[in-house]
């Protein structure tokens, strides 16, 4: 059996925009905002022009160009410019976001009609409450084609703070559960069972979710690691037997050529073979080369745990923080623990790497 996974963002394309506001009347657009700009205002790239926007605890930082026509505007109505802020009702409100124009986007399900293959739908920039009306009319015109929606997976609750490299790694999982057929749960494969197929086709347009789906055999190895072994075997079992194929369709917004194609072969490899036995690989005459690969990987978790607790920590983000202090202290648990001689086992270059690694652990309090 097949499926397809459509993250939302190809399917409806509507007219949302943040808002500037005077906050003494919010509920009134001064300017609306291309959300190009709104990301690299919220980047931070402009602070050098100083044209600093506060509005409920977030900062933003304006072009010189925006803020000259704000002033214009402000000017033209008597507003005070220091008192302006940035509104996501749009985006946010349903009441105002039920309201606004919307597009669907139906031809990628052309190849799909008359089949029996499951659709599921990502929605990665907001919560299922501001999408009713939009999905319902979806939905209506999914039936009129013959077509239904299995299941819908709302992976981000918040239009702020949202982390792409994150979001990137859910659609992953979410990918790699149902070619196995066992659940994900955190950091493992648990033995919950799901609705398994032989091929997955996913669409997306974020640059972030196509290479990690691209690099979903890593995913799945980083997942191993802390997988139990029984279940271990369910998954070697069922990538032996079954085609376990992905076809990533890169949508390009290009109207003669809408998608890149790329395929990835989920596989079991030696690497995840020896990481079922890395405790005891000098038992196992295991050579050097196959040992560095393992520190390297422990190395690589431990790089990107503490590397995005790093991030939230200079953020002051307390919900980034508390989702990636347990799997840093975990990361790092795992390098102390294995019974790797890090002075005799491994290259230079990979104990200058621990080293830079530990003391940015130091750095952020994991050590």
């Amino acid at each position: 059996m097949n499926a397809h996974f459509i993250d939302l963002d190809i399917i409806l394309k509507t007219d949302a925009k943040p808002w500037i506001i005077d906050k003494n009347n919010p509920n009134i657009p001064i300017m609306k905002i291309e959300i190009d700009d709104f990301n690299l205002f919220k980047s931070g790239i402009l602070k050098s022009q100083g044209n600093k926007i506060s509005f409920n605890g977030k900062t933003f930082w304006l072009s010189n160009e925006f803020m000259n026509k704000l002033k214009v505007k402000c000017k033209r109505n008597k507003l005070d410019i220091s008192n302006m802020g940035i509104s996501l009702q749009e985006f946010l409100n349903p009441e105002v976001s039920e309201n606004l124009k919307f597009d669907l986007n139906l031809s990628i399900f052309n190849p799909i009609i008359n089949t029996n293959d499951h659709i599921y739908v990502i929605c990665s920039k907001n919560t299922k409450t501001n999408f009713e009306k939009q999905i319902s009319k979806f939905e209506e015109k999914l039936a009129e084609i013959g077509l239904k929606v299995e299941k819908y997976y709302y992976i981000s609750e918040t239009f702020y703070n949202r982390n792409d490299d994150e979001l990137a790694y859910i659609k992953s999982k979410l990918i790699l559960q149902h070619i196995l057929g066992l659940k994900t749960e955190g950091d493992k494969i648990s033995e919950i069972e799901i609705t398994d197929y032989n091929q997955i086709t996913f669409y997306d347009d974020n640059q972030k979710s196509i290479q990690m789906v691209k690099d979903i055999n890593k995913i799945l190895e980083n997942l191993l690691i802390n997988t139990d072994k029984d279940v271990k075997l369910k998954v070697k079992d069922k990538i032996k037997s079954d085609d376990n194929f992905i076809l990533i369709k890169e949508y390009t917004h290009n109207k003669s050529n809408k998608f890149k194609e790329h395929s990835v072969q989920l596989h079991y490899s030696n690497i995840i073979k020896n990481f079922e036995g890395f405790r005891i690989f000098e038992s196992m005459d295991m050579s050097k080369g196959e040992i560095r690969k393992i520190a390297n990987k422990l190395l690589d978790n431990l790089g990107r745990d503490a590397g995005f607790l790093n991030i939230a920590k200079s953020k002051d983000n307390s919900e980034d923080i508390k989702y990636w202090l347990p799997r840093a202290q975990k990361s790092l648990k795992e390098v102390e623990e294995c019974d790797i001689d890090w002075n005799k086992d491994v290259v230079r270059s990979v104990r200058e790497r621990k080293n830079d690694l530990y003391n940015m652990c130091k750095k952020i309090g994991l050590i």
